[in-house]
């Protein structure tokens, strides 16, 4: 189980106190919304850092914004074009994106690119908290600089010497939500931005800006992996559900041809709508993902715009799905091939010229999907440098470990669950057995192999809509908050399983307990239909789910496994 044993209530309150959640809690927890969040001010840096832009903006002079290459970065560099237009029009402002082949954040090749703009002001969004030199060089240039970041801290503590750093997680600071990410550093940021701008009295216009905004902050928490709770869960939960009123050009695309609009979910945007959007920084150039999610309606030809980026968007994912696949199964192969799965639990790590760096990461996710061991692969350069991105299970600070085997490293940093690196040429086999080692520790008289937990006992006969609807209150759903799944005790099939069309890998079938009975889908299951006959006994740990068609509502339950009598 995920909690502690959770009996009596309904299935909702079974489901929070399996995770910790005091009855005394539950309600406030399930309400959870915006007068839950702490003020913006509160944020360390979030006050200083809006005067300092204030200023410039009111002097005219040019702003320079650097963000990462992924849905954070460039979502937290959109929303600062939306909140500057908003409050000066015609601002000087510059956005800068990366190529991924160009490093991560703050490099000194980003530092060059960015100075040739001549800026008065650099914004870092999603990077710069470790690029102590680099930030050293722009503010030696004439150029005072505000680093938004989220990202672990150096693990000498040094910071750089910015104008102003916000960041959550800042020494001298006690914000208490640690886990923001980038854009929700920046959304906050916004916010103090406008109330210093228009006072305490904000008009419509701009608060109808910052709720137009949060969606914004919602897709990069669920883009970037973010732990879903406290402020986290509370910045998914609202600003999906006003994704379905955006206006924002980009947004009402992406709703369009990426997901359902009406029914945007964690999920929708996990497995949807991040994939596409990332695309653009693993296959092409990230630039565009941030000129889609900063496009207003106001913008002539903003729509058609849009549009043509989503066409793209959407050609780039598809060739990475078929590249990504390639290389899964090179990878998988060679942990098969080199024993790699098996021993004392450590991290798998492995590099080869043949895996592009935008990639390796992604894969690094399935081998823990397969192996339940944490993974850092990397793009070997003709250089002899190796690109590294890396994923952790619980236990294992990845972010924090690859500050410890720094001295291998041009770069490197990243969260507990993910992280990336730069390898000094000749210095990959160090780096790997140190890091090897580094995660043995951690992880020491741990089992990581693929279990499948369960958050509380349930009955077909109390699984409706109405209850489900009510485990939809407990989320969102993802990081740190994963679907719920219940154990289903002493069942039956009530009839035989069956493909959902012929040669389909999926199943459907009629589960039946004391006398009540439900649907359920098994998806991947297709080669054990021959087992799944009527009248056998069997216990289920499934997700309850409900199934939408014509419009119509019926409970189902999504199976994860079946153990048969």
């Amino acid at each position: 189980m995920r909690g502690a044993a959770a009996s009596g209530g309904t299935l909702a309150q079974r489901l929070m106190a399996a995770r910790g959640i005091s009855a005394s809690e539950q309600d406030r927890y399930v309400k959870a919304g915006l007068g839950d969040l702490r003020p913006a001010r509160e944020l360390p840096g979030a006050t200083d850092a809006a005067v300092l832009i204030l200023d410039h903006v009111r002097a005219g002079r040019r702003i320079v914004v650097l963000g990462d290459y992924d849905v954070d970065g460039t979502a937290a560099a959109a929303t600062l074009r939306h909140a500057l237009r908003a409050i000066a029009p015609g601002v000087d402002l510059i956005i800068e994106i990366p190529h991924r082949a160009d490093g991560y954040g703050l490099t000194d090749d980003a530092v060059a690119r960015v100075l040739a703009h001549r800026p008065s002001l650099v914004l870092t969004v999603d990077c710069g908290i470790t690029a102590v030199a680099q930030v050293a060089a722009l503010r030696a240039a004439g150029a005072e600089v505000a680093v938004l970041d989220h990202h672990g801290l150096r693990a000498d503590g040094v910071l750089p010497a910015a104008t102003v750093i916000v960041h959550p997680q800042r020494p001298g600071g006690d914000y208490g939500n640690p886990d923001l990410c980038a854009c929700a550093v920046t959304w906050k940021v916004c916010c103090e931005l406008m109330r210093l701008h228009a006072g305490e009295s904000m008009n419509a216009d701009l608060r109808k800006q910052l709720a137009q905004l949060l969606p914004l902050a919602a897709i990069a928490s669920v883009a970037d992996v973010i732990p879903i709770h406290g402020e986290t869960r509370i910045i998914i939960r609202q600003g999906l559900e006003w994704f379905r009123s955006t206006d924002l050009p980009g947004l009402r695309v992406i709703s369009g041809r990426v997901a359902d609009f009406g029914k945007v979910n964690s999920q929708g945007v996990a497995f949807g709508i991040a994939p596409v959007l990332n695309a653009a920084g693993r296959m092409g150039h990230a630039g565009v993902c941030a000129e889609l999610l900063g496009l207003t309606a106001s913008e002539p030809g903003a729509r058609d715009r849009a549009s043509a980026i989503i066409d793209e968007l959407l050609k780039l994912n598809a060739e990475r799905r078929v590249v990504q696949e390639q290389i899964s199964e090179q990878v998988l192969a060679t942990i098969k091939r080199e024993g790699l799965d098996r021993g004392d639990p450590t991290a798998v790590v492995l590099a080869n010229a043949e895996w592009p760096h935008a990639l390796v990461g992604i894969v690094a996710a399935k081998v823990i999907e397969r192996t339940g061991r944490p993974a850092l692969l990397g793009h070997l350069q003709p250089d002899g440098r190796v690109k590294c991105s890396g994923r952790s299970v619980p236990g294992w600070d990845i972010g924090a470990a690859i500050g410890r085997c720094g001295e291998w490293l041009e770069q490197g940093g990243g969260h507990p669950m993910a992280a990336g690196a730069t390898v000094r040429a000749g210095a990959f086999d160090a780096f790997a057995a140190a890091l090897r080692a580094d995660a043995a520790a951690a992880l020491a008289g741990r089992s990581l192999k693929a279990s499948l937990p369960w958050d509380a006992i349930a009955t077909i006969g109390e699984v409706n809509c109405t209850t489900i609807d009510a485990l939809q209150a407990c989320g969102p759903f993802g990081q740190s908050n994963p679907m719920p799944v219940f154990l289903f005790q002493g069942c039956r099939l009530a009839a035989d399983a069956g493909h959902m069309k012929p040669g389909s890998p999926h199943l459907r079938m009629p589960l039946a307990q004391d006398g009540a009975r439900i649907d359920a889908v098994w998806f991947g299951a297709g080669d054990l239909a021959s087992r799944l006959r009527r009248g056998v006994p069997c216990d289920v740990l499934a997700e309850a789910n409900i199934n939408e068609w014509n419009g119509r509502r019926t409970p189902q339950l999504l199976i994860r496994d079946i153990r048969l009598a």
